[in-house]
């Protein structure tokens, strides 16, 4: 099973291409806000001090998380792959049972969507280091928050991608997965700012408390300078807008977001368990 998980790995890593569309939608946003959401976010929260680093903080944290979707679904697209190759039915013909070969991929794509993870937060941390002086805090638990990120990506992607015919198919779903994580992870508009029925949407997925979880991280202490002399409701306000905090019956805890990832998890491997008979059909006939 460790050479299909390496060999999954290398071939993901050797197609540039891949590489770099599996990217697009997490630069895309971290372009847009350099251009041109920056400045207007900046000017609409100018009453805040430490505005800049706060802001360059909660960029980073919604960055993260559209890395972890759209690198975890192409990394899965991996199955369609070989299912049309029929490169499946040789797996099969190994030692390895059908449960062992699906493993390989949800962990190579597991992997893939950690270190790409990885990758963007250097990108962005050099830049922010270098454009506005601003250090973007780095702890054990943002490793912990990445890996819990892909993790729960890349499940959520191989049971998608196992209903999928075709890589053309896949290449679709990928395309699409990338134009909507910027939304779901409430980068291109901030949750807040969004319409109730649209806000609601976003509290049933993933993205939203993959993101508050980074968001959580990174803008503490920003957050507890730019508010020291504001009102409590005031920084609270703040966080429920911004989506760095969810507001559920009441604004989220990290500890309750892991618990949310968490519970996203269990309920797309149960999916995915009820679903396994007619996988391998689907992937080996």
């Amino acid at each position: 099973m460790t050479a299909l998980i390496m060999r999954n790995i290398k071939l993901y890593f050797d197609s540039k291409s891949k590489v770099f569309f599996s990217l697009l939608g997490a630069l895309i946003s971290f372009i847009l806000y350099i251009i041109f959401l920056s400045k207007n976010m900046q000017d609409s929260w100018s009453n805040i001090s430490e505005v800049v680093e706060l802001l360059d903080n909660w960029i980073v944290g919604g960055t993260l998380a559209i890395t972890a979707i759209t690198t975890t679904f192409h990394a899965a697209s991996m199955i369609a792959r070989d299912r049309e190759s029929d490169s499946m039915k040789d797996f099969v013909l190994t030692d390895l049972s059908f449960i062992k070969i699906q493993l390989s991929y949800l962990i190579s794509s597991a992997v893939i969507g950690f270190i790409m993870q990885v990758f963007m937060y250097v990108i962005m941390y050099l830049y922010f280091k270098f454009q506005d002086s601003v250090v973007i805090r780095f702890t054990p638990e943002l490793i912990l928050i990445a890996f819990i990120s892909a993790f729960t990506w890349a499940v959520i992607a191989q049971f998608i991608v196992s209903w999928i015919p075709s890589t053309e198919a896949q290449s679709k779903i990928n395309g699409i997965i990338g134009a909507a994580a910027g939304f779901f992870a409430g980068v291109y508009l901030p949750i807040g700012f969004l319409p109730s029925f649209a806000q609601t949407i976003m509290k049933y997925t993933p993205a939203s408390y993959g993101a508050a979880l980074y968001r959580q991280l990174l803008t503490k202490d920003s957050l507890n300078q730019a508010f020291e002399k504001l009102p409590a409701h005031a920084m609270e306000t703040f966080k429920e807008n911004m989506g760095i905090s969810i507001k559920l019956n009441q604004l989220t805890t990290v500890k309750q977001e892991y618990l949310i990832l968490i519970l996203f998890v269990l309920l797309f491997v149960v999916l995915y368990s009820l679903c396994v008979r007619k996988f391998k059909k689907i992937l080996i006939g």
